[in-house]
């Protein structure tokens, strides 16, 4: 696999999208719907929240609002004509939009969580599917703690990537939505907001883009050299006891284990980092702006509470989801390496994917043994090595026959089994069943046809039974 991420946001995401099944194509623009409504909703409550804190600070002044006048005017309320109604209004005005928009902000949640995990499983499946039907000779030249690793790594395909994508965009919204209204409001102020915030977020982002691609690629070479290790080290543990090897091995998970902690530690300060930047410049802007209202423009009580209270709360709001933003981006950036290495996987089962689909489709339903076996001038090599292990092998055996396959260690003999069984194909020649040369196109009949009892049998952690009926499903 390669050590370096080929692969930018975009083409990645876009990669992820065009290989979901249509039904959750569907359910990701209901989800985008959902977000949309949700920001639309965070704008008008805050827009609640500014409205009831002028009216606490300043009934009298409200009152004589022509916008409040209108509103009485709509609904025909007459305790809009008091104080005190005005602010029992306005404050349940404010609890009632603030709970729908927290009810609909729970649910787009949920779904964001739901949506990723769904995910999570639908590309993991396609993995170990892809893996277990690939050829068994790239088995063979695969570790195969680095197939484990690629089937749990899915977590960076959704909770790792995509789910940090749909909070990308839901934040993006909300905080466009937020800075509209409130340049409606106070355009200086706005800008203001929106150069200083967004130079902020950019310079942090630039600052720790690079430092953030090199330890995200550097954390996941450690982690798949930690993993080949202990795999190694427990499957072979009679050996490794045997030899003494225990220190070695100990010592070989410390080497990596050690500097992976100290990259994790990184990886979170750079995580935790613009949350605190982003606060104390925030905090800073909105006193700025509390006294250029009060000095240069010289403002009402009321209006520099009210727009001192949406700067707040817009404040409130936007600081933290243009932290979330940058942690979601580093949180993709970080899953870039391990989701590099899944896609070269998957191109690799896609490729062969067709192959199989074409396969199946040509799997010979009538096809029946009936006489014999021949081999007939059957050479064969292990992929990647010009070394032939069989040459030139003639045989026949007829049916019902009982043969023994005698060599010295190495001499192929398990290679010839596995050619006859059709886990192998000969580099040369043909394997004849009856009248019909054993190929793909038919090594699935074939496969349902015979039984095989491996020299070293593979025994799972399971009941008996379960050992015995390898592969069904206990009812």
């Amino acid at each position: 696999m390669t050590d370096t991420v080929k692969y930018s946001y975009i083409n990645t995401f876009r990669w992820i999208y065009s290989r979901l099944p249509k039904f959750r194509k569907r359910q990701f623009f209901i989800l985008f719907a959902g977000m949309s409504c949700t920001a639309l909703l965070e704008t008008v409550a805050l827009g609640s929240i500014a409205f009831f804190a002028s009216t606490v600070a300043d009934p009298v002044n409200v009152l004589s609002s022509k916008y409040v006048n209108f509103a009485g005017q709509i609904i025909k309320a007459d305790f809009l004509n008091s104080a005190k109604g005005l602010i029992i209004a306005a404050g349940l005005l404010m609890v009632f939009l603030v709970t729908v928009k927290n009810s609909v902000k729970a649910l787009a949640k949920y779904g964001m969580i739901r949506f990723s995990l769904a995910m999570e499983a639908y590309f993991g499946k396609i993995l170990l599917n892809g893996f277990l039907k690939l050829p068994y000779q790239w088995h063979l030249s695969c570790n195969s703690a680095d197939l484990v690793n690629a089937v749990q790594w899915r977590v960076f395909l959704g909770r790792n990537f995509f789910q940090p994508c749909l909070k990308i965009f839901n934040n993006v919204l909300m905080v466009s939505i937020m800075l509209t209204s409130l340049f409606i409001v106070q355009p200086m102020v706005s800008f203001i907001v929106l150069v200083v915030l967004g130079t902020s977020a950019y310079f942090i982002y630039t600052v720790i883009r690079g430092k953030i691609d090199r330890t995200a690629t550097i954390a996941r070479d450690y982690q798949r050299t930690i993993n080949k290790e202990t795999t190694m080290a427990i499957h072979g543990v009679k050996d490794v006891k045997i030899a003494q090897k225990e220190d070695v091995f100990v010592a070989k998970f410390a080497d990596n284990a050690v500097p992976l902690s100290r990259i994790f530690a990184l990886q979170k300060f750079y995580d935790d980092s613009p949350v605190l930047i982003l606060e104390t410049i925030g905090f800073g802007m909105l006193c700025f702006s509390i006294c250029v209202m009060l000095l240069k423009f010289d403002a009402t009580t009321a209006y520099v509470t009210g727009t001192m209270a949406l700067l707040a709360v817009t404040a409130w709001k936007i600081l933290p989801a243009v932290s979330q933003s940058l942690n979601s981006v580093t949180t993709i950036r970080k899953a870039l390496p391990y989701i590099s290495s899944q896609i070269e996987y998957f191109t690799r089962i896609e490729t062969d994917k067709n192959i199989l689909a074409q396969n199946n489709a040509k799997s010979l339903d009538s096809f029946r043994f009936t006489e014999s076996i021949k081999f007939n001038n059957v050479n064969f090599a292990y992929q990647n090595s010009k070394t032939k292990v069989l040459k030139n092998i003639d045989f026949e055996i007829k049916k019902g026959e009982t043969i023994g396959v005698v060599g010295t260690s190495g001499a192929g003999k398990s290679t010839l089994v596995d050619l006859l069984i059709g886990l192998h194909e000969p580099i040369d020649g043909t394997i004849v069943l009856d009248d019909q040369i054993l190929t793909v196109e038919n090594l699935f009949s074939w496969l349902g046809m015979i039984g095989y009892v491996p020299q070293s049998p593979y025994i799972y952690d399971g009941t008996l039974a379960e050992n015995v009926a390898f592969g069904v499903k206990s009812s």
